[in-house]
């Protein structure tokens, strides 16, 4: 985990946005941590040949330094899309819709990492993503397919139809698949840990992992190459019940659960539906509470409106002030309309 601090710093970078049939809000704290490593971003309308609806999101937990995760915030989505235009006679169908063209862009993106480190760079991260791919643009109902590509412990959960689906699974080293592939690239396990010290084994950067001239990039003993999930989801001006996506890094995957996450986020959905809604950070808290946390948002919110970067606030607040959480802490919630 590294050094922490005696009391955590408490601001937060917020942002808000929308589109046709999507709302989100960001929102990232250092917390305890003594310095902040994570990014994130988010594309609501990618510009792709095909035409097709899309949009991006995602969070990149950095160890070791945060280059890396500043690199793939910059550069991942567009490999990514780079990669499909290269395909002849690209249409709004085929946009997106192989997994192993997406699984190329991200080991190219690590590789581009190393070049652009110099092959000396130390520091790595991890990265939850999700393509949206508008599929259906019936004026009644729409159809959404979520592609959800994630390398490492930050996590994706999916909570539609009054359920939490796991849309991503952590890569831990103790994990059968992930143990057998180090193995097999001459590395060990200890403590939980890739050689005793990477508690993930997947991520982007880390090169000293990556050295193995016996194996290929995606058999080394941390690579970047992502697992990946379809989920197809209709929307419909009739349903009653909220359908979102929350994308967050482990500091709120250490102290809360999926189901924990979605209850928390559909609780304050429902109060704003309501016109109920009071934000955490109007409300004092004598232990952390010194003036120098500020929310840059606090309005009045009336009934039926929605403001997911208050509730994304409302989350980092709690996992750090009331969960204990020491690390970076990030999320993203997608709300679709």
């Amino acid at each position: 985990m590294g050094q922490i601090l005696d009391k955590p710093v408490l601001d937060k970078s917020t942002h808000r946005g929308e589109n046709a049939y999507l709302k989100y809000g960001c929102s990232s704290m250092q917390g305890y941590r003594v310095s902040m490593e994570d990014r994130h971003n988010y594309e609501t309308k990618l510009s792709n040949n095909a035409n097709a609806e899309a949009s991006f999101f995602a969070v990149y937990d950095g160890h070791s330094g945060d280059s890396c995760a500043d690199f793939l915030s910059k550069n991942l989505f567009k490999t990514v899309v780079e990669e499909e235009h290269k395909l002849s006679n690209l249409t709004a169908s085929s946009f997106l819709s192989n997994d192993d063209r997406i699984k190329s862009a991200f080991m190219k993106t690590d590789a581009l990492f190393e070049e652009y480190g110099h092959g000396v760079d130390d520091s790595g991260s991890t990265a939850i993503t999700c393509f949206i791919k508008r599929t259906d643009n019936n004026s009644s109902t729409h159809k959404m397919e979520l592609i959800c590509a994630n390398t490492g412990d930050s996590r994706c959960v999916l909570y539609d139809q009054g359920k939490t689906e796991p849309m991503s699974y952590d890569h831990k080293p103790t994990n059968p698949i992930e143990r057998d592939r180090i193995h097999r690239a001459g590395s060990f396990v200890e403590f939980s840990r890739v050689n005793g010290s990477l508690a993930v084994s997947r991520a982007f950067g880390d090169l000293g992992y990556k050295k193995s001239t016996k194996v290929r990039p995606e058999e080394q003993a941390v690579t970047a190459h992502p697992d990946l999930k379809r989920v197809s989801v209709s929307l419909s001006s009739k349903k009653k019940d909220f359908t979102f996506l929350i994308l967050a890094c482990d500091g709120v995957w250490d102290v809360m659960t999926n189901e924990v996450a979605t209850k928390f986020v559909h609780e304050r959905l429902v109060k704003q539906r309501e016109g109920k809604y009071v934000p955490m950070s109007q409300q004092q808290d004598s232990e952390f509470d010194d003036g120098s946390s500020t929310n840059n948002h606090q309005k009045t919110l009336k009934k039926g409106e929605y403001d997911l970067g208050s509730i994304c606030e409302d989350m980092l607040d709690s996992c750090v002030k009331k969960l204990d959480s020491k690390d970076n802490v990030s999320v993203i919630i997608v709300l679709f309309q």
